[in-house]
């Protein structure tokens, strides 16, 4: 994963907690220069439309709770099928691979909506 992915899925998280954000502590928690954040952050509402805002109480913040940064196309069969996937590794309690894929697996969850209805035929 790139580096500036990876930053803008951390600035996502960050930007989601109930905390006021300002490109000071969000430079200091991703390690980077205010000028690093305040690009990303005008990437994130230029590029990818973010409902993002500044107010002097909530500092920066997202005005749609439900808007998500489109990182991972997967169709809900492709969910259904590695969910499945995890759900037979788990029969192989000792593998090294299923505290990875139940992490993956979680966090494709959080990006999708809170219901999602999968036809099984």
């Amino acid at each position: 994963m790139s580096r500036h992915l990876e930053r803008l899925l951390q600035l996502d998280a960050l930007l989601r907690l109930p905390l006021r954000q300002t490109a000071e502590n969000l430079a200091e928690a991703l390690e980077v220069s205010e000028r690093t954040v305040r690009n990303d952050l005008n990437f994130l509402r230029d590029r990818y439309f973010a409902p993002l805002e500044w107010s002097k109480a909530k500092g920066y913040h997202y005005t749609d709770s439900d808007w998500r940064l489109p990182t991972i196309t997967l169709s809900k069969g492709e969910l259904f099928a590695l969910t499945l996937g995890a759900r037979m590794l788990e029969a192989y309690a000792g593998s090294a691979y299923v505290g990875e894929l139940r992490s993956a697996i979680a966090r494709l969850g959080e990006r999708l909506p809170e219901q999602t209805w999968v036809d099984l035929q």
